[in-house]
């Protein structure tokens, strides 16, 4: 009967030690640190929003792979809200200085382009592509190849365009 109350009173002493410990014992707490500035990037919940001191690009994919030299996005929508510019891209892959985009729309206040790649160069901030289709107020046409300067300049090769005229 000694040896049967001896085994409980070690098993409950045994049970309960943690519990009558954990009471003495002070954890460090955390320090919450305050940001001095906006992070550059933000992603969330399939959104993403790109911070320069304000907000410049905002937008959203459907997936996005990282990888340790670069990353691609599906189904990328962006809206650059300083220049009123909105794109549309299948795939986009970021790598170095470089954004190339497969099945791109790209659109501002007085043209819209489509084109099955694109390429962007991050240092010239010139966008380069091949064959594409060209919409505007004014005109459409389609050609070879084209290059957008950063002053929203078009220059293409073998453009075939149709002036729209009232009659």
């Amino acid at each position: 009967m000694v040896k049967v109350l001896f085994f409980l009173l070690l098993v409950f002493g045994i049970m309960f030690y943690p519990l009558i410990i954990s009471g003495n014992v002070n954890y460090k707490s955390s320090v919450k640190v305050k940001p001095k500035k906006v992070a550059d990037v933000t992603l969330e919940n399939g959104k993403f929003f790109i911070y320069n001191n304000e907000l410049e690009k905002k937008g959203d994919f459907k997936v996005l792979d990282i990888y340790k030299k670069g990353y691609v996005a599906f189904y990328l929508n962006a809206f650059d809200v300083i220049k009123n510019e909105k794109y549309r891209s299948y795939k986009t892959v970021f790598k170095n200085k470089y954004i190339t985009g497969y099945d791109v729309w790209y659109k501002n206040k007085d043209i819209e382009l489509k084109t099955k790649k694109a390429i962007y160069n991050k240092d010239t901030k010139i966008l380069n592509g091949g064959k594409f289709e060209l919409y505007s107020q004014d005109f459409r046409g389609f050609g070879g190849s084209f290059k957008i300067d950063n002053k929203k300049d078009l220059y293409a090769e073998n453009i075939t365009y149709y002036i729209k005229v009232e009659k």
